[in-house]
């Protein structure tokens, strides 16, 4: 009987000891980190010289509040650029056309005159050659041979071939205006076209501009607390200088450290189980990122001057979390 409970002892002893590993290589698994919250930094990329100022540190403001109002001289000297850029390149399109319209009129001016004149001497030569035909159709009683001969002079004859020319040079001088005023309306058209590009480039200048105008008035872009604000009135700030820190209302992410020896893997848009310290609390995160260089860090848990290496992975919470700020975790990575 002994020897049996002897036995029970050391099969019990072994299967404790089994769960006390399998225990101990769970939790080594675990990652302790630290909850983060999302925080924006006002500021700006120019020089600007603060207004007026509508919160103070460790106020809690909702999406859309007016934070601080600010104002950047040079903005009115980059919109009267524009408007002066905006005024030549107008006055560049009137003179194209202006040009264009003048240069069309003067092509028609010197058309019409070059085509009456040779019209002009068509007229004659037609006027010439009818009277030489009334006198030829005058000897048409004279005997046959004389009449060859007489219809072989006209053949012969220096105006006929003179006619011809000069409905020839007639037709070509019309097709050559036609064509010079297709140059013309082409040229137009591509100056035009490099006018309208710069004239979509200032439009865009413009509505850069108006942004940055409209930024003057920082709102939040969500709802929190206000972290600090380094600015008083009418102080000149310098360009990217914080003026003020905005952190959300609600924890967003988790940074925490995944250790070189650990056997587990973590890949990005894994879901992760994360666990309040006290152990009340528990919800499920996405892993965002994870580091690719090696960093230093110590271990919250077991203070010790001992430096660790390992990755950065970033976890992101879902919104409705009850996590505080700053509040410790356990982060439990997927089981194979």
């Amino acid at each position: 009987m002994k020897r049996k409970a002897f036995y029970i002892f050391f099969v019990l002893l072994g299967v404790a000891l089994v769960l006390v590993s399998t225990l101990s290589f769970e939790s080594s698994n675990a990652i302790i980190a630290r909850v983060e919250s999302e925080k924006t930094a006002i500021s700006y990329r120019k020089p600007v010289q603060v207004n007026k100022i509508f919160v103070n540190a460790g106020q809690r403001v909702s999406k859309g509040d007016t934070l601080l109002i600010v104002s950047r001289p040079d903005l009115l000297l980059d919109r009267a650029k524009l408007e002066n850029q905006q005024l030549v390149l107008e006055s560049d399109l009137n003179r194209l056309n202006s040009d264009y319209q003048s240069r069309v009129a003067l092509l028609n001016l010197e058309e019409t005159g070059k085509i009456q004149r040779l019209q002009a001497d068509i007229d004659h030569l037609q006027s010439e050659l009818q009277y030489q035909e009334a006198l030829y159709a005058n000897l048409r009683d004279l005997s046959k041979s004389q009449k060859d001969s007489l219809n072989e002079a006209v053949g012969q004859n220096p105006d006929v071939i003179r006619l011809e020319s000069y409905k020839q040079e007639l037709g070509n001088l019309k097709k050559y205006y036609q064509s010079e005023r297709s140059r013309l309306a082409l040229l137009l058209a591509e100056d035009k076209r490099s006018l309208e590009l710069k004239m979509e480039n200032l439009s865009r200048d413009f509505q850069a501009l108006e942004i940055e105008q409209q930024a003057l008035i920082r709102l939040a872009p969500f709802s929190g607390t206000i972290g600090t604000v380094n600015s008083q009135l009418e102080e000149l700030i310098p360009e990217f200088n914080t003026i003020m820190t905005l952190f959300a209302e609600n924890p967003s992410k988790i940074k925490a450290f995944a250790n070189l020896n650990t056997e587990y893997r973590l890949g990005t848009g894994q879901t992760v189980i994360i666990e309040s310290a006290n152990g009340r609390y528990k919800i499920e995160g996405t892993v965002l990122e994870i580091g690719a260089r090696i960093v230093e860090y110590q271990n919250p848990s077991t203070p010790t001057e001992m430096m660790l290496y390992g990755r950065e992975v970033f976890i992101s919470l879902p919104p409705d979390n009850e996590f505080l700020y700053g509040e410790q975790v356990i982060v439990y990575p997927p089981t194979e």
